[in-house]
C-alpha cells in the first residue's frame, strides 16, 4: 500500500518557493524538524541544516533531489506552510 500524499506544503527560502506533496509521516517529520513546532501545525520555520536533513532522511530520493536542485544551503533558514 502506497503512502497517500495528503499534505500540500510550500517551502520558501530567500525568495524561492516550491510546493511538495507530503504523506502524514513526512509531515510529522517536517513538524518535528521545525524549531518553532509548538506555534502551529500548519506553518513553521526550520534551520537550513534541519530542512536538508529532513528531506535527505525522511522523504524519497526524488523529493530530496528536487529540493536540493531548487534551494541553496547557504542562503539561510526555511519557512514552510501547508496549503
Amino acid at each position: 500500500m502506497a503512502n497517500k500524499l495528503t499534505h500540500k506544503v510550500v517551502i520558501s527560502q530567500g525568495g524561492v518557493n516550491a510546493t511538495f506533496r507530503l504523506s502524514d509521516k513526512e509531515m510529522d517529520g517536517l513538524r518535528a524538524s521545525s524549531w518553532d513546532r509548538g506555534n502551529s501545525k500548519h506553518m513553521g520555520s526550520c534551520y537550513n541544516f534541519a530542512m536538508y536533513a529532513f528531506f535527505e532522511y525522511e522523504t524519497t530520493r526524488s523529493k530530496y533531489g528536487r529540493f536540493a536542485s531548487l534551494f541553496d544551503y547557504h542562503k539561510g533558514n526555511f519557512w514552510w506552510y501547508e496549503e
